[in-house]
């Protein structure tokens, strides 16, 4: 009956800060806004095979402890790629009113990628979420920081158009 009490209060307080992460996650910044991610170090927080060394090198309840902390850390990353999404989808957004039809298109991409990314975002916490609540578990943030590159370098290639045409116009 405790073990059950105290998966309980662990899946409420899983729950809790999921909810606070994703309210914080998706919402929307001014371009300024954009926060940075070193996506190396979030790779490796998530490397399937780095977990199984840990795994093979430390005590379980030490590993346990790790884990959580490297869930912790990767779930934090996360974060920062739903609230840069939300960027980059209202930068999208703006650029789909463009005049110019190079300018629009490249803006309805970004917004269609930025959308996938947000969803994709939500799905991972939701997973690494549960690896925080059950660290014997496996997860895996599956292609999240490939998403991120291609959505990234869609909005570093619409900022320089835009200002490629500003240029042009003055």
């Amino acid at each position: 009956m405790t073990i059950i009490a105290v998966f309980v209060i662990l899946a409420l307080f899983a729950m809790a800060s999921l909810l606070w992460l994703v309210r914080a996650a998706f919402t929307t910044r001014p371009a300024s806004g954009l926060r940075s991610v070193d996506l190396d170090a979030f790779r490796n927080l998530t490397d399937p095979a780095e977990e199984e060394f840990l795994r093979a090198q430390l005590p379980p309840r030490e590993f346990r402890r790790i884990q959580r902390e490297r869930l912790h850390a990767a779930l934090d990353y996360v974060a920062c790629l739903a609230s840069n999404s939300g960027v980059l989808l209202h930068a999208g957004q703006s650029a789909r009113q463009s005049a110019d039809p190079q300018v629009a298109a490249v803006g309805a991409n970004l917004v269609d990628n930025a959308v996938q990314l947000r969803m994709q975002s939500f799905q991972t916490m939701v997973k690494l979420s549960l690896g925080m609540v059950f660290p014997g578990l496996r997860v895996s943030a599956g292609r999240i920081a490939e998403r991120y590159e291609l959505t990234a370098h869609q909005g570093t290639t619409l900022g320089y158009m835009q200002r490629s045409a500003a240029r042009l116009a003055a």
